[in-house]
């Protein structure tokens, strides 16, 4: 069964706050729900992998 979580977006500013600042992973851990805040997160394009690869060549 699935259960719905609230966070509150004054909590949710303040931890993503905390991350970029510190440079850190801050977790929000509530029962069965583990939320990750990263200070910083970038997927790489197939573009950008492909001018990398180009570059190292």
């Amino acid at each position: 069964m699935t259960k719905t979580a609230f966070i509150r977006q004054l909590d949710l500013q303040r931890i993503a706050r905390v991350a970029k600042e510190e440079h850190v992973m801050c977790e929000l851990v509530s029962e069965n729900m583990t939320l990750r805040v990263y200070p910083e997160f970038i997927v790489p394009s197939l573009e950008t992998k492909k001018e990398e690869e180009d570059f190292i060549l």
